[in-house]
């Protein structure tokens, strides 16, 4: 789901449950981003279940601000994150 018409790369990542709370989330994310500012993008906007509490979490960790609910084409609540790369 793009919420932008400038550049939209979709990644997606997943921890195993047994690892959860533990960081995992939160370093693959940060990674991801120091990737994504090799190629000098700076805004980045990040999509995720507007229940999804753990993703919710990792967003904010690093950096990201709710900006606003969308609704996808299914009719599920998604909450909208920007994250600026420094």
């Amino acid at each position: 789901m793009c919420v932008s018409s400038a550049c939209c790369i979709n990644q997606a990542y997943a921890v195993r449950y047994s690892r959860w709370k533990q960081g995992w989330g939160t370093e693959l994310l940060r990674q991801i981003l120091s990737k994504v500012q090799e190629f000098n993008i700076i805004d980045v906007y990040i999509v995720c279940r507007e229940n999804n509490i753990g993703s919710i979490k990792v967003i904010e960790k690093n950096g990201g601000r709710f900006t606003n609910t969308v609704v996808d084409e299914e009719g599920n609540l998604n909450n909208v994150y920007h994250i600026v790369i420094k």
